[in-house]
């Protein structure tokens, strides 16, 4: 009878030493995963401060190419003044080609 009463000890402290390994790596599981979870929120964190820092520096070059613009287009009427002139120049040109008489080849 004491042979069974402590083989029955050994079982329950064997069950009771697997319970608490079962739960020490239940919660170093739990432990795992809330670290990856905070090193994810973490890296969402500085990929949304960098693509904030990439949008604005491209508004920074926006409005830094908008005032180029509009400071060409005030100096002087700017290039589409230069622009036009040259199309109706262009324009002229072809138009004074197609209407004068041409000498036919080999005279």
């Amino acid at each position: 009878d004491e042979m069974m009463e402590i083989d029955r000890l050994r079982k329950m402290q064997h069950y009771e030493k697997r319970e608490m390994e079962r739960q020490y790596k239940q919660v170093e599981g739990a432990n795992i995963i809330k670290k990856q979870i905070n090193e994810n929120e973490q890296r969402r964190i500085l990929e949304d401060e960098k693509r904030e820092q990439e949008k604005l520096a491209m508004l920074r070059y926006l409005e830094k190419l908008q005032k180029q613009w509009y400071q060409r287009r005030v100096r002087g009427g700017g290039w589409m003044r230069l622009r036009r002139r040259s199309w109706t120049s262009s324009r002229e040109r072809e138009y004074r080609q197609s209407t004068s008489t041409r000498l036919p080849d080999g005279l």
